[in-house]
């Protein structure tokens, strides 16, 4: 470490160890999905993207107006379901901060049926749970190095 000229500190910082894990989907090494679980910020991105989230379930719900012509309906329900795929897709990607939908969902709609729920829902608690899984671990280990540091000063531990 040395300095420049304006007091500016010339430091190399190496943030190395924050890597996206690669996340390979239904076993296609074509599908590797790159996210950073230790993100921190999904929680605030969660919290904004809730609204969009709930209207987006009212919008799913609702009721098409009927026509006289069977080729209107079909053309006014495949619109209405390409929009909602089209936003959901946005929030994926927005909350994921990533390529999730292309990745995840290359085909298809992210409303398919899946096991007895859409297809985003399966995405939305799979990657969560690993968000979480690894927000879990890193407190831990933060945790045992910040006891490893105040034992000396607490209960049981060693006073030099």
């Amino acid at each position: 470490m040395g300095t420049t000229d304006n007091n500016i500190v010339d430091l190399e910082l190496d943030l190395s160890p924050i890597r996206k894990k690669s996340i390979r989907v239904d076993g296609d090494d074509n599908r590797i999905l790159y996210l950073n679980t230790s993100d921190m910020n999904i929680v605030a991105r969660m919290n904004d993207l809730y609204p969009k989230l709930k209207e987006l379930a009212e919008d799913t719900t609702k009721e098409l107006p009927k026509s006289d012509s069977m080729e209107k309906e079909f053309a006014d329900m495949a619109e209405h379901f390409t929009d909602i795929d089209k936003r959901m897709r946005e929030i994926m990607d927005e909350l994921f901060d990533g390529n999730v939908s292309d990745v995840c969902a290359p085909s298809g709609n992210m409303y398919d049926i899946i096991n007895g729920g859409f297809r985003y829902e399966f995405i939305l608690d799979s990657l969560l749970n690993l968000y979480s899984d690894s927000i879990e671990k890193e407190t831990k280990k933060i945790q045992k190095r910040i006891q490893s540091h105040t034992d000396k000063y607490t209960k049981g531990g060693k006073r030099k």
